[in-house]
């Protein structure tokens, strides 16, 4: 680059040596490159300047998270017998957070606390806590915690709605346990969904922001910041066939964050928004259909659930919702996204299109874990902290699984402490085996359940949406 530049300034010199003198008020081809030069140069330090301030006033409140396992060593003597040694910690996982609250309360993701014994957070001073876990939400991959500490710095949290693709943003955190690591890129993206990277079944909800600042393992946790140092996302995943940075990392909206993180903190559980509402794309023919421009954009809603949130709204077929709160509405997934994220509760304005005319309703968002709790009922298990009710036909349809032969436990409400909820399992998932073992109703689980002991552990067999995994629950 260096030799391109210089041989640029030769042939203008050896131009300019052809030409008539200049003038006191010219300047030459060099001054005026020189000046471009200067302004540029003034540019790219100003913008230095910026991700400056924004770390500096970020790395405070970034934390480095260890978590530990107890883990027993187990060895053999020259006879082949089993010696089982002492009880031990061993890290199992890095990962970072960020201080939302000065008094002690951490966000990160709910991978990097998951499975773990102990928590240990370094703060920026190099003070070493061990933290508690005040709620984790799977579905959404987020978790607080809780330490015990004076003089912390608590990071001011922006409005992640605000963002637009292009903007600045770094990504703060501790990857591969280097601490207090601060990479800069861009708003690539944002409402990415239908990646699946935390939930198969939920990934029609998701809602990361895309950005190409390198976030690497053990960046998870930590926050995305924009240019005035404001928390506006937290780092969370990485598309990589690698396990390195290749320039696409998705971060969960700080706006999302915050409300889990308050519900999680006042009710040790995350509800999910529910109105009752059957949506459609708006397609030219749907357009044409109900005499609407073809440009114009929202969500129709083509069916309304019986005694829900939307009918006691006022809610109708055919409206064309617009946007609910400040958020605009141009696809479905997009509006299932904004229901799901507002807390059960919440009342929010929804401007809609009705008979050609704008409109405003205002609708009380309901709890779609209790919808499911009270539509299919269920026993309380007491042992489990959970209500389950055998799969029925009727559930089979409500929840999309008619065209399965799907025999099992439905899980219809969970304590936020029970064995389940700290398994993992969330309402809607179908239990359809123990140990093994094929169940097909309430009482066969609860049979199973009631011969193993929980506190060795036990694997329960579960169904969420189109997959099937597994489970240790344990005491």
């Amino acid at each position: 680059m260096t030799n391109r530049h210089l041989c640029g300034v030769v042939a203008i010199v050896l131009t300019a040596t052809t030409l008539a003198p200049p003038t006191f008020a010219q300047s030459t081809p060099v001054q005026a490159d020189e000046a471009v030069a200067i302004d540029e140069l003034r540019y790219a330090r100003s913008l230095s300047n910026a991700f400056e301030r924004a770390a500096v006033q970020i790395e405070p409140s970034v934390v480095h998270i260890t978590s530990k396992s107890r883990v027993q060593s187990v060895r053999r003597d020259i006879f082949g017998r089993r010696h089982i040694g002492p009880e031990q910690l061993r890290p199992t996982g890095l990962g970072s957070g960020v201080i939302a609250d000065p008094a002690g309360l951490i966000l990160t993701n709910n991978h990097v606390v998951k499975d773990a014994d102990i928590l240990v957070v370094k703060l920026f001073d190099g003070r070493e806590l061990e933290a508690t876990i005040v709620g984790t939400d799977p579905q959404r991959d987020l978790a607080v915690l809780q330490i015990q500490a004076d003089r912390l710095t608590a990071a001011t949290f922006g409005d992640s709605h605000e963002l637009r693709v292009g903007e600045w943003v770094l990504a703060v955190g501790s990857p591969f346990g280097f601490d207090n690591t601060v990479t800069a890129g861009i708003i690539s993206a944002t409402g990415r969904r239908g990646i699946g990277l935390v939930s198969e079944r939920f990934k029609d909800y998701e809602n990361f922001i895309q950005t190409d600042a390198a976030i690497n393992p053990g960046n998870s946790g930590g926050p995305l910041i924009n240019l005035e140092g404001e928390v506006v996302g937290i780092n969370t995943a990485i598309a990589s066939k690698t396990g390195g940075a290749m320039g696409i990392g998705f971060s969960i909206p700080s706006n999302m964050a915050q409300t889990v993180m308050k519900a999680l903190v006042e009710d040790g559980r995350v509800g999910r928004g529910w109105l009752g509402i059957t949506l459609e794309q708006l397609t030219p023919d749907i357009l044409k259909q109900y005499k609407l421009d073809q440009s114009q954009t929202g969500v129709l809603v083509s069916a309304i659930t019986p005694d829900s949130p939307a009918q006691a709204s006022g809610l109708q077929p055919a409206d064309v919702i617009l946007a609910i709160g400040e958020r605009p509405t141009t696809s479905p997934g997009e509006l299932i996204t904004a229901i799901e994220t507002t807390p059960p509760g919440f009342t929010a304005p929804v401007r809609i299109l009705r008979d050609g005319m704008l409109q405003t309703v205002l609708v009380t968002i309901g709890n779609r874990n209790e919808q499911i709790s009270e539509f299919f009922g269920g026993i309380e298990d007491a042992n489990l902290g959970a209500t389950i009710a055998t799969i029925d036909d009727r559930a089979r349809r409500e929840l999309g699984y008619q065209n399965a032969d799907i025999q099992g436990v439905l899980v219809t409400d969970l304590a936020p402490d029970s064995p389940l909820a700290k398994a993992g399992l969330e309402p809607e998932d179908i239990i359809y085996g123990v140990a093994g073992n094929a169940v097909d109703s309430v009482e066969t689980l609860q049979d199973y359940m009631g011969r193993v002991d929980l506190r060795q552990g036990v694997r329960l067999q579960v169904i969420r949406g189109t997959r099937k995994g597994y489970v240790i629950v344990r005491k």
